[in-house]
């Protein structure tokens, strides 16, 4: 894997703040792995996103989004 960066114990408070709905596995992956491009090209963002970020007509906020293939 290319070198990811770890989030900080005050980092994963803020997104579970943020976020309450978040999975604790996303969590702790981002913590124990960290964020960023593997080696696979699959990308894990280092925080949530709302989809309306990349689509501007996505209405729902009850999705987030956490990370992309890069397939456009």
């Amino acid at each position: 894997m290319n070198s990811l960066d770890k989030i900080s114990r005050k980092g994963i408070d803020k997104i579970r703040s943020d976020y309450p709905q978040i999975p604790q596995k996303y969590l702790d992956y981002l913590a124990d792995v960290g964020w960023g491009e593997g080696e696979h090209g699959k990308m894990i963002y280092a925080e949530p996103i709302l989809p309306d970020s990349i689509y501007p007509k996505f209405e729902n906020r009850e999705i987030i989004l956490l990370g992309d293939d890069f397939n456009g």
